[in-house]
């Protein structure tokens, strides 16, 4: 049963949401719009490298509490020295939420306010690769310290890549408890192209690359169909009628005449 919490629907730990959403701009909305190999319109999102992301030290805060709990374990585990690890996987993320009109988020990834929030249906096809993020301070929860014990107590730790795979994708979803307003689920996809016994592995032909700040940042696209976007909140700007007008114009001409068009609710607007 989901719970609505200051026009927020949230839902029981571990149960996807029925709607995911995005907190974009306007601007990229009109770039996820794109013909596929088959002239079919479909929607195209970005998964960033989780090294380049806005906080990195994220990822960072993962490993730390994941060595830390290793360590306490006291059994003889496989090198977590760093660059061996660190180079092995490269976890690309793609952040969705559950809070379709959250005031942080909006000043974070909404344009300051001015940008859009898109849901997408939980039927999107990321269901086995979707994860709940699980917010940390000091230590590992409950729940994320059972994940170790059972690959531990599975024998697993002869099959390196097994056992680093799993590490990287716990450390992935693990977030500083400062950010548990964002209610955040991140779809989770990896390159493995670190040393692997002397063998440096080629970069997969379908990494792409873009400019951000001065940095070359690595990306990859994931297209599916338009059908699963549902929703799309416009953010407390001072206009919403011409916001939501221009959005209908849009999607009318993109034939994607059933996306709903709703409006922030919360108490910020943008001159």
């Amino acid at each position: 049963m989901d719970i609505k919490q200051n026009n927020t629907t949230y839902s029981p730990k571990g149960s996807i949401p029925d709607i995911l959403y995005h907190y974009t701009t306007a601007n990229a909305l009109l770039g996820m719009l794109k013909e596929d190999e088959n002239n079919k319109m479909c929607i195209n999102l970005w998964e960033t490298r989780y090294d380049f992301m806005n906080d990195r030290s994220e990822y960072m805060l993962g490993l730390r509490l994941v060595k830390e709990f290793v360590a306490r374990l006291q059994i003889t585990f496989p090198d977590m020295s760093g660059e061996m690890y660190n180079s092995f996987f490269f976890p690309y993320i793609i952040s969705f939420s559950e809070s379709q009109d959250c005031l942080p988020m909006w000043n974070m990834y909404g344009s300051n306010g001015k940008g859009i929030s898109l849901g997408f249906s939980k039927d999107i096809g990321l269901n086995n690769t979707i994860n709940q993020c699980v917010y940390c301070e000091n230590e590992l929860t409950e729940n994320i310290a059972r994940e170790f014990e059972e690959i531990l107590s599975n024998d697993r730790l002869n099959d390196i890549e097994k056992v680093y795979f799993t590490f990287s994708k716990i450390c992935s979803k693990i977030k500083n408890s400062s950010f548990q307003h964002e209610k955040e689920w991140r779809f989770i996809d990896f390159d493995t192209f670190g040393p692997i016994d002397g063998i440096l592995k080629s970069f997969p032909n379908f990494m792409k690359f873009r400019e951000r700040n001065g940095l070359i940042v690595p990306y990859k696209i994931i297209k599916f169909p338009t059908k699963h976007l549902k929703e799309i909140w416009i953010g407390p700007t001072a206009n919403m009628d011409l916001s939501e007008s221009s959005i209908r114009s849009f999607l009318d001409y993109n034939n994607l005449k059933n996306v709903n068009i709703l409006r922030s609710q919360s108490p910020y607007f943008i001159d």
